[in-house]
Parts: structure tokens; C-alpha cells; sequence
């Protein structure tokens, strides 16, 4: 690296530089790799399969599949806002739970899943028709697990996983049709866990939800 930013090149091209480093040394590269970049300030063209260097160390991201570009953008637009379901699983942990739409609103579209929850989503970038089969992408941190008996709307489910990590607790709710993880962050004001089996309710926010094209062949 050091010979290649020393002739000041106007473009630099890193091929997976980080792939042979371990989990801690490939963590403290990229934040070195970050501060070069502000301070050389060269254009530069990485390529990896790894998210979380893509996310943090890109000003735009390219998705490649194929040979194909799939989808171009900030890395914000390209987290929250795939453009299909192979974009959703690639860039992120995220749970696809089929749904049908019900309902055209001028805001945006209302869908059921499997299990008669309905839920209104944004349309996002596609145009819908009533009837639609779709996937409704949730990503795990933007959820939220709540009793049943104490949330008005969301999905109801059944906790089918718990894992306790101190700063955050990781669910697996299962949901008529799926499995949805959730990741919840752990605080003095929501120290209660959740058992197995535990009847509950996954609060789902317009906002950070997406609704793709369900692309799979029709049962």
C-alpha cells in the first residue's frame, strides 16, 4: 500500500486486500484503510463480498451478480432500501417473509401475511397490483418483540430462540409460513427477556421495512 500511494496514483484498485486477516486485525484494517482515504483523498475501486467493509468504507456502493450491476447507491440507500431480494440477503442480515397485497393506498400499499397479520408498508420503488404476491424485507434490528397481549397490531409469533449477549438479545420468532430474527438492544428500561414459547407480537415500522418482488417460481 505504502508503494502505491507513494507515486500518488488518481486511481486505486483493491481487490479483497483484507480477506487473509482475521476478524480483529481485518476490524482495526478497516478503520486504517478509512483514515488513508480521508487523508490521500484517492479515488478508489474496491471489490470484496464482505458487507460490513462495502458498508463502512464506501461513499457508493455497486452490487454485482452475474456480471450484471444490480444496484447502485449510497450505502444508506442500498441497506435500507434493496431494490430486490438478492440485494436485501446480501448486504445485511434481513428476513423475507412472504405477503400478498391487500389494500392501494396513495402512501402505499397494505399487506397479509400467511397468517391474516395485516400491515402497512411503504410501496417502495415497484408499482403494485391488489393480490400481489410479494416479499415484505424487515431487518432485524428495526424490530421490535412486545407481548401480545400488550401490542394492538405487528405479526404474531411464537419465540422459537433466545440468545442473551449482554448489549443486545437475539430472538427467532416463528411466524406462520417463516422464521423471523430479531435483534433487540438490551437497556435498563427493556430488561425483560422473552422465554420459548412465548406468545408475542413483532412491531413492524413503515419506515424501515421494504416491500420487493416475490421473484420465486409460484407454488
Amino acid at each position: 500500500m505504502a508503494r502505491t500511494l507513494v507515486v500518488q496514483p488518481r486511481l486505486l484498485l483493491l481487490d479483497e486486500p483484507l480477506s487473509e486477516l482475521d476478524a480483529q486485525p481485518r476490524a482495526r484494517m478497516r478503520l486504517e484503510l478509512a483514515r488513508l482515504h480521508r487523508e490521500v483523498g484517492i479515488t478508489t475501486l474496491y471489490v470484496t463480498h464482505d458487507q460490513a467493509e462495502a458498508l463502512s468504507l464506501s461513499t457508493r456502493i455497486g452490487v454485482v451478480s452475474g456480471g450484471s450491476l444490480i444496484q447502485e447507491g449510497k450505502p444508506e440507500e442500498i441497506y435500507w432500501k434493496p431494490r430486490n431480494a438478492f440485494v436485501a440477503e446480501f448486504v445485511g442480515a434481513a428476513n423475507l417473509v412472504p405477503v400478498r397485497v391487500t389494500e392501494l393506498r396513495e402512501m402505499g400499499v397494505v399487506v397479509e401475511t400467511a397468517g391474516g397479520a395485516r400491515l402497512p408498508v411503504s410501496s417502495g420503488a415497484h408499482t403494485w397490483t391488489a393480490g400481489a404476491r410479494a416479499l415484505l424485507c424487515l431487518r432485524p434490528e428495526a424490530l421490535r418483540v412486545e407481548e401480545a397481549a400488550l401490542a394492538p397490531g405487528g405479526i404474531p409469533g411464537t419465540v422459537a430462540g433466545h440468545v442473551f449477549e449482554g448489549s443486545r438479545q437475539l430472538y427467532d420468532v416463528d411466524i406462520p409460513g417463516a422464521t423471523v430474527r430479531v435483534e433487540m438492544i438490551t437497556s435498563a428500561l427493556v430488561g425483560r427477556s422473552f422465554r420459548l414459547g412465548d406468545e408475542v407480537k413483532i412491531e413492524v415500522s413503515p419506515e424501515t421495512s421494504v416491500l420487493l418482488p416475490d421473484e420465486r417460481p409460484a407454488p
